[in-house]
């Protein structure tokens, strides 16, 4: 173990850090209070260092504006060894998005390490890292969505509206993730709200007959061609059980608005 000066650290190289940008938060505080407890490792480079592991420490270190850091260095180390240390660190941190996550799969795997070798290193199913693979190819609004770590919108979230997105090319994703976020939608409820989507897009065809009906007012008229069960065919099954199930659902949101109000029983969530 060695000390560096921080002078000597060149910060803009990011080769290893595998998340999307470096988030301070409680760093600073922490290493104000307590000190560095744990080395940066670093690597030769030039008349510089280049961090390995420990960006966000000796990032805050320079906010801190610390001379000198305690760090390793391994210099033995090639770029795919580099990278299998930062996935180390990488995991541990409760601070990832699932960009981060997209971020980690690439920079592995283009440094040649194997893809079951990868998802074992990042403690997932080699289904879920191709998953998460995918997100960095999204759309600018839920690549958007998916920067932060603890947010409300997930990857599942992404998925599902992306796949939306190639069927319909005009979905607005960015107010359907404004949706998702204000709501508090999981994934399983969008899906939900998707297929009543569909629904009312395709609802021509379907049950509802969109010009004689008036939702707000409880009136819906069907279609008497697709009232017959017998007559049904089985590619309209799913389409005709979500239109009504959209019915039901906006009966019982009128009959929660006109009955009287009361105190809902304890633990129990108004909305239950």
């Amino acid at each position: 173990m060695v000390q560096i000066r921080l002078a000597d650290v060149d910060f803009s190289d990011t080769a290893f850090l595998l998340q999307l940008h470096v988030r301070l938060g409680t760093l600073p505080a922490v290493l104000q209070a307590q000190g560095q407890r744990t080395p940066i490792v670093v690597k030769s480079k030039g008349d510089a260092w280049q961090i390995v592991t420990g960006f966000g420490w000796a990032h805050a270190a320079r906010s801190l504006r610390w001379a000198d850091m305690a760090a390793i260095v391994r210099d033995d180390l090639d770029l795919a060894d580099a990278l299998r240390l930062a996935a180390v660190e990488h995991v541990a941190k409760p601070t990832r998005s699932p960009l981060d996550r997209a971020l980690a799969v690439h920079r592995l795997e283009a440094a040649g390490i194997p893809g079951h070798e990868v998802a074992e290193l990042l403690g997932i199913s080699e289904g879920h890292k191709n998953c998460i693979r995918r997100l960095a190819d999204l759309p600018a609004p839920l690549r958007e969505a998916l920067r932060e770590p603890h947010g409300l919108f997930s990857a599942g979230h992404a998925i599902l509206l992306n796949r939306q997105r190639i069927r319909e090319p005009g979905l607005d994703l960015a107010a359907w993730v404004g949706r998702t976020v204000r709501g508090g939608w999981s994934t399983r409820e969008l899906e939900r709200r998707l297929q009543r989507h569909d629904v009312r897009a395709r609802s021509p065809r379907g049950v509802l007959d969109p010009g004689r009906s008036d939702p707000k007012r409880g009136r819906f008229r069907l279609l008497p061609r697709l009232v017959d069960a017998a007559r049904i065919g089985t590619d309209d099954n799913d389409l005709i059980i979500a239109q009504f199930q959209d019915i039901i659902e906006r009966l019982r949101v009128r009959r929660s608005i006109s009955a009287p109000e009361s105190s809902p029983p304890s633990g129990a969530s108004p909305c239950d």
